[in-house]
């Protein structure tokens, strides 16, 4: 898990203007078929010649085609639009863009509908909603997760620092919780064999290919194809610190 950089929303989710925020507002109340089905416009929203949404076009970039949480490399073909807060006991902020996150399929599914006690019975809002409907809370990440559910939540890469709450130990190689969100975070996603499988699988591939002393467009291209392009990277850094010092490696 890495610290993700968010963009401003995409055009078609942006609420800046009292225009888009009009917009945005609409989707909230027309965000149900008649049989009850959510309008997945995160899905269907600026979709460009090959049927990708702008939304899934910006969580890609944003993430470098990868899980937020794992880092499997999932490309739009396996990604999925996880909610931070999940949609479910969350409607109103369904479509909000820091709401939103690419993941693989395993991780939002492990994720499930995961809910901080401390939001289990609030009503949190888009903030383009504010004005219009009441809640408890508005979505807005600088009081909502360091104060009202600072503790209790997983770890959202978009908005944390990774590392300050889960350590990768390189030389096991196993993820270790280090404060109570990187504990419950390592509960619900980390903490399953596929992905242990994964580190040891990708840690090895990494001390192969740096011990052939490839050149770094074959590095590149090795960590690609390990499905795990950053983990692939940080594991090879790894081993070139260590060469210095263990000769055999």
């Amino acid at each position: 898990m890495r610290k993700l950089d968010r963009p401003a929303a995409p055009e078609c989710l942006a609420a800046e203007t009292e225009e888009q925020a009009q917009a945005q507002r609409a989707r909230y109340e027309a965000s149900h078929y008649p049989s009850g089905a959510w309008r997945a416009l995160w899905n269907d929203l600026d979709k460009d010649k090959d049927g990708v949404s702008g939304v899934r076009r910006a969580l890609l970039a944003m993430s470098e085609g990868e899980c937020a949480y794992c880092g499997l490399w999932i490309g739009n073909d396996h990604m999925q639009v996880d909610h931070v807060l999940p949609k479910e006991r969350f409607p109103l902020v369904a479509y909000a863009w820091e709401n939103l996150l690419p993941a693989c399929d395993a991780c939002n599914r492990h994720k499930a509908s995961f809910v901080p006690a401390s939001l289990s019975d609030k009503a949190v809002v888009d903030p383009c909603l504010r004005d219009h409907v009441p809640h408890d809370f508005v979505f807005e990440k600088d009081r909502l997760f360091t104060e009202i559910a600072r503790d209790d939540r997983l770890i959202d890469p978009s908005f944390d620092a990774p590392d300050q709450h889960v350590a990768l130990l390189l030389d096991i190689p196993a993820y270790a919780p280090k404060s109570p969100i990187g504990r419950l975070t390592y509960k619900q996603l980390l903490h399953r064999r596929e992905i242990a499988d994964r580190l040891r699988r990708v840690r090895e591939a990494a001390r192969v290919v740096v011990e052939g002393d490839c050149p770094p467009e074959i590095l590149q291209a090795f960590a690609v194809a390990s499905s795990h392009p950053t983990l692939f990277r940080r594991f090879a850094e790894y081993w070139r610190a260590l060469a210095p010092n263990d000769p055999a490696r």
